[in-house]
């Protein structure tokens, strides 16, 4: 495995100033802005409580949870047909 990685290494060396390089260097990771970083943590929370809570429990003007609500009311409609 150690030999692997050292002709990796060489490899991506020889590519150095080359546009291939970006493609093989294994320390090339997109950076995410500090904005992008706090709204995928609020997205996964909004998605938490919405998991554990009912819906009736948040507030029916906030435009987050209306699209939830919208697929929770057609999924009982496909499930049960409409009354």
């Amino acid at each position: 495995m150690q030999v692997i990685r050292r002709i990796k290494k060489r490899f991506v060396h020889e590519l150095r100033n080359t546009s291939k390089y970006n493609l093989f260097k294994g320390t090339h990771v997109r950076r995410v802005s500090e904005e992008e970083q706090l709204k995928l943590k609020n997205q996964k929370t909004d998605e938490i409580r919405l998991n554990h809570v009912s819906i009736c429990h948040y507030n029916p003007l906030s435009e987050k949870f209306k699209n939830k609500k919208e697929e929770y009311l057609k999924e009982i409609e496909e499930k049960f047909g409409k009354s």
